[in-house]
């Protein structure tokens, strides 16, 4: 997993080909030390559609907070936007996790089929205004 920090996170983001993990940790968080191998041992499964990175929490303050980072570790699932700078957050999870659970994460984030609630009301889900009666 490549290590980014505040000066090469967004050309990361440009360079992606598609999704990209960021595994926020620390040196010293037992929970960041359990997950790491398992992000490690999942990556090559993932190889062309999914970039593991990680950034240290402590060394990289300002990113850490643009996500809102509170609890160690934090995964966000990225996807960039091209052209353009940026990213959409397309999934997340908090706490050390299984494989299996990792994967069910990516797996969910990989897949371009609208939801439920894109499919009943379009792009942009649902909005108060779209439950209201035609007067």
């Amino acid at each position: 997993m490549r290590l980014l920090d505040e000066r090469n996170f967004d050309r990361a983001l440009e360079s992606a080909k598609g999704l990209v993990l960021v595994d926020f940790y620390a040196d010293w968080c037992g929970p960041c030390r359990a997950l790491s191998p398992i992000l490690e041992s999942l990556a090559p499964e993932y190889e062309g559609r999914v970039d593991f990175v990680k950034v240290d929490s402590d060394k990289s303050q300002r990113i850490t907070q643009a996500f809102g980072v509170r609890s160690l570790p934090t995964v966000v699932v990225l996807k960039p936007k091209h052209p353009g700078p940026g990213a959409e957050v397309v999934g997340y999870f908090i706490g050390a996790k299984p494989a299996d659970g990792v994967r069910k994460v990516l797996d969910k984030a990989l897949d371009d089929r609208p939801g439920f609630f894109q499919r009943l009301f379009g792009k942009g889900g649902a909005k108060a205004d779209d439950a209201k009666p035609d007067a």
